[in-house]
């Protein structure tokens, strides 16, 4: 798809990958935080931003957290 818009397929990849390795160590602060009450908003960042990695990070944190993120 990458190729099709005009852009570089290579750096696409990278840049998909460092995304979702970058949410996945995000997660647990992000949880952590001490104003975040509501994991729905948080899940819902973590699984719009990195996807497969941030998932599984996500169900490491908490099986709730982990369940909306895979609503994402």
């Amino acid at each position: 798809m990458a190729r099709e818009i005009g852009g570089k397929p290579a750096l696409t990849a990278v840049l998909i990958i460092a995304t979702g390795i970058l949410g996945a160590q995000s997660v647990t602060p992000l949880m952590k935080a001490p104003k975040l009450n509501n994991y729905a908003a948080g899940c819902f960042a973590v699984g719009l931003t990195s996807r497969g990695c941030g998932t599984a990070k996500a169900f490491q944190v908490d099986q709730l957290v982990g369940a909306f993120v895979r609503l994402v």
